[in-house]
């Protein structure tokens, strides 16, 4: 088997195999009912084979239940899994597994069985066994309780903390039965509460960063007699139990901490600093702080990190990491130098708190701002045109129109198209961003696809996407679209307010998408000004037709009338001299009745 593993492997598995004869650097008591088989299987999957731990699974089940947890736990974990016996002896880097019908406790690394009576359901064979594993272990046992119905487990690990070892409990996101490590957790005597992946990795850390008692003896080359080797061997315990205090301490932090050699490379971290990089603590302590930086952050947090090694000047940043997930985490890190007795920088370690949250608030309320000075410009521009329209009048301001369009989507095309009801045929009166060739296309007759049709409805057209879009699939119109660099658009009928259709606005967007209703609320706004500012137009154009036509037709009477007057004058002043002659060869008295016809004669014909 060894001649299939890599170099590395075979290494890590050989010496493992020497470190199993050894006596258990730590004794890890691991407490679970019939529910927390799967938390054991996740648990011992992230636990390396020489980590020189030993590992116990006391099972809760019936005591008439087979249990099948060492066949099941030798395919998951590359550590040898024993069922034990009586007088078993414990040895580092093996997995334990309590038969199921068994009561068992240790004592100077070795195991006692003694049988369970079938009666006894509501003993606490965990508690029996916990309790003797903080007599044996003192400081060096670890308890865990996971998943699990009942309170089992809660005054062993009251007693494993009362000796000074450490104790665990699965969190209740984590657990499928809650009641076993709720009950501990309530009664104050867990000192961590984590997944069982999380728990597996701090007692790795444990183990790796702990040194054993018998490595960490002072070195006996002058000894000043009994009373000082005593001492010493009492203050070795001490030391640790206070490192120990130490590294809990900051593992109830709720900021990361991260500690990092000369060369970036993680040599310590805490579990919030894993919940915010989405790692586990094997993970990041086989990686460089370098791994976890945003690329485009990283050489001017090296050049912070060089500077600090060379002259131990600390710095504070904020950056961004990389989750594991590939998303951006926004952190504020505060790094300082780490010096040894001599006084060398050897270390650096960093306070690293998530600030993702509010740096995405701020992005929020910045683009909020942002939109509403959009919304702004677009309302003042709305306004410009229609005040500039009302004051001058002329031509509708159709290239405006589509200025404020683009401003107001954010887009990089537009055009309005007016309507002509006639030939039922959209032409291009303004545009911004398109080639000629564009707007022939669409100013002929090719364009009579569903696209077109459906611009001709009076409906809002939203297209996210031109290649995927029912009105665009095998048309003339799509290879257009994308030669254009068009991927999406949205078209808003122009309607006068009887709810004809005068024209289309229409924007254009290089990338797919859907606009936000802020910019769907301010486009309509400005389409239904703009067919209230066409339709005045229109209006005011056929007001002004009328009145020229009128005025026309009042020019041509008078010229008629200053015709006829001009041909009627001859012969009507022979009709004017009539009476004069018949008045003057009158003799005697004038005659009366002639001379009243003559006067109405003349009165006529003037």
């Amino acid at each position: 088997m060894l001649s299939k593993t890599n170099p590395a492997e075979r290494g890590t598995k050989l010496h493992a195999i020497k470190r199993q004869n050894s006596r258990p650097q730590w004794v890890v008591g691991i407490g679970a009912s019939a529910g927390g088989v799967r938390a054991v299987t996740q648990l011992l999957e992230h636990v390396p084979a020489d980590t020189g731990i030993a590992f116990i699974i006391f099972q809760h089940f019936d005591p008439i239940r087979k249990s099948v947890l060492p066949d099941l736990l030798a395919n998951i974990t590359s550590m040898p899994v024993k069922k034990v016996t009586n007088g078993t002896r414990v040895r580092a880097n093996c997995v334990y597994v309590i038969p199921h019908n068994a009561n068992t406790t240790i004592a100077k690394n070795v195991l006692t069985l003694s049988s369970r009576p079938k009666t006894a359901l509501r003993r606490h064979p965990i508690d029996e066994f916990l309790r003797s594993l903080a007599e044996d272990k003192h400081d060096r046992a670890i308890g865990i309780i996971l998943s699990g119905i009942g309170s089992d487990g809660t005054l062993g690990l009251q007693a494993i903390k009362a000796k000074g070892g450490i104790t665990f409990a699965q969190n209740e996101k984590s657990a499928r039965y809650t009641e076993m490590p709720r009950k501990a957790i309530k009664a104050g005597c867990v000192d961590f509460m984590l997944t069982p992946a999380q728990i597996a990795d701090e007692v790795v850390r444990l183990a790796r960063e702990q040194p054993r008692h018998e490595e960490s003896k002072l070195e006996p080359s002058k000894p000043e007699g009994i009373e000082g080797a005593v001492i010493a061997m009492v203050d070795i315990p001490r030391r640790e139990s206070q490192e120990r205090a130490k590294w809990m301490l900051v593992e109830q932090m709720l900021v990361g901490i991260a500690q990092c050699d000369a060369s970036g490379k993680f040599t310590m971290v805490n579990q919030r600093y894993c919940d915010i990089t989405g790692r586990s603590k094997f993970e990041l302590l086989n990686m460089r702080i370098c791994d976890v930086t945003d690329p485009d952050d990283w050489p001017s947090t090296a050049e912070l990190y060089r500077r600090l090694f060379e002259t131990g000047e600390s710095f504070f940043i904020e950056k961004r990491y990389r989750h594991k997930d590939r998303s951006e985490i926004w952190v504020h890190a505060h790094v300082s130098a780490i010096r040894n007795a001599q006084d060398k920088i050897e270390e650096s370690v960093a306070i690293v708190i998530d600030v993702t949250s509010r740096k995405r608030a701020q992005e929020e309320l910045a683009a909020a701002k942002d939109r509403l000075a959009a919304d702004l410009d677009a309302m003042t521009r709305l306004q410009k045109i229609s005040a500039t329209f009302v004051r001058e009048g002329g031509l509708p301001p159709l290239p405006e129109i589509v200025e404020a369009a683009v401003a107001i989507a954010r887009a990089g095309k537009a055009d309005m198209r007016l309507f002509d009801a006639t030939s039922e045929k959209l032409t291009i009166a303004a545009q911004r961003g398109f080639e000629p060739s564009f707007l022939a296309f669409w100013n002929t007759e090719q364009s009579t696809g569903p696209y077109s049709a459906a611009l001709k409805c009076g409906q809002p057209l939203i297209v996210e996407n031109v290649t995927v879009s029912p009105s665009f699939l095998c048309t003339p119109e799509l290879d257009v679209m994308l030669q254009a660099g068009v991927m999406g658009l949205q078209a808003m009928p122009v309607l006068s307010r009887s709810g004809k259709l005068l024209a289309v606005l229409t924007v254009y967007y290089e990338t797919p998408g859907r606009p936000d209703e802020r910019t769907f609320q301010a486009l309509d706004l400005l389409a239904r000004q703009a067919g209230d500012i066409i339709e005045y137009a229109r209006s005011e154009a056929d007001l002004r037709s009328a009145y020229e036509q009128a005025e026309a037709a009042t020019r041509a009477k008078d010229e008629l009338l200053a015709v006829v007057s001009h041909e009627l004058r001859g012969p009507l002043t022979s009709v004017l001299g009539t009476p004069d002659c018949c008045t003057g060869r009158s003799k005697g008295r004038p005659n009366t009745s002639w001379m009243s016809s003559s006067a109405t004669l003349k009165r006529s014909c003037n």
